[in-house]
């Protein structure tokens, strides 16, 4: 596994990472993991003033949403028009970030 780190522009370096988010054993993660059109992001919460950017394996924003609260569990709804593949969602709040690997499926 491994984590994007993002500088003051936004852009991505690749960084080694046990805290990605792959499973239940780790602080944030999705589940079903791989899946289609649903997951569940679990992060230790609740967390507030949350900004959502989800990025593309290029390094690409392809979606951003801003959430006043994100509970510990949440149903998220993967947008129609992403293409099947690895994405790494950002969840962005008052003290730090989260960062989650998902495996959206066909």
């Amino acid at each position: 596994l491994f984590l994007f780190r993002l500088d003051q522009a936004h852009n991505m370096e690749p960084q080694p990472s046990r805290s990605m988010g792959g499973g239940p054993s780790s602080p944030s993660f999705a589940a079903p993991n791989p899946f289609r059109g649903q997951t569940v992001l679990h992060v230790p919460g609740p967390l507030f003033d949350v900004d959502l950017r989800l990025f593309n394996m290029q390094g690409r924003v392809v979606r951003v949403e801003r959430h006043q609260q994100w509970p510990s569990e949440k149903s998220w709804q993967a947008p129609r028009s992403l293409p099947a593949g690895t994405y790494y969602v950002e969840l962005r709040h008052r003290s730090g970030a989260h960062y989650i690997r998902l495996q959206i499926m066909p």
